[in-house]
């Protein structure tokens, strides 16, 4: 994923520029992450469990709900936004522990567990977006690094939302539409995702110039 890569780069530059924001000095990790799981995958690296390396990806999405949770807790400002990020840090294992010993286990996709972070993303994205209108003082968002990963973080979101409620009927009734959905229409929503991901981090670095 060449996106990726090139976000993975920007991420880094971003790093080491010692008066980087401390949210996005840490996108590195997230990036890394979100890298190495997808060429281990690619060039099966990492060990199937039940024929199946949902598994990588389980611990891949779970550990992005609670990197943007800390990047969200960074950028908003009204405690009762702060307030419902801790809530769902300390409530999110409870459900996810409970999805994988009853309803989907550790070794399938968790869909459900997965759409319900998607969903509190997407209020943190729309919590982030009201700051910005509700603010007194001017700003101009194509300046703004945050505000570009959280629009590109949003449109994702928001794209992949409805895929993934229709995704066990998909592979159960129509594998092939399933198939498409994934191939082309996530793949083209991640491109816009790493781009926006990577414009931001790029803002970050000239601001500082």
């Amino acid at each position: 994923n060449i996106a990726l890569a090139v976000c993975l780069l920007a991420s880094l530059i971003a790093a080491v520029n010692s008066r980087t924001k401390p949210p996005l000095k840490t996108f590195i990790i997230l990036m890394s992450v979100a890298f190495i799981v997808e060429m281990g995958n690619y060039y099966n690296l990492f060990p199937t469990i039940h024929q199946s390396n949902h598994w990588t990806f389980n611990i891949e999405t779970v550990f992005e709900f609670y990197f943007f949770s800390y990047f969200f807790y960074q950028v908003l400002k009204q405690r009762n936004n702060k307030k419902l990020i801790l809530f769902f840090v300390c409530a999110y294992p409870i459900v996810l522990l409970l999805s994988f010993l009853t309803v989907q286990h550790y070794y399938y996709f968790h869909t459900y567990t997965y759409m319900l972070g998607e969903l509190y993303l997407i209020i943190l994205c729309l919590l982030y977006f009201r700051e910005l209108y509700t603010a007194d003082d001017f700003k101009k968002l194509s300046t703004l690094p945050e505000f570009w990963i959280v629009t590109g973080l949003f449109i994702f979101c928001v794209g992949e939302l409805p895929y993934m409620v229709l995704l066990n009927y998909l592979n159960n009734h129509f594998v092939l539409t399933s198939e498409y959905f994934k191939e082309y229409i996530l793949g083209t929503l991640n491109i816009v995702m790493y781009a926006m991901f990577t414009t931001g981090l790029i803002w970050s670095i000239r601001k500082q110039i």
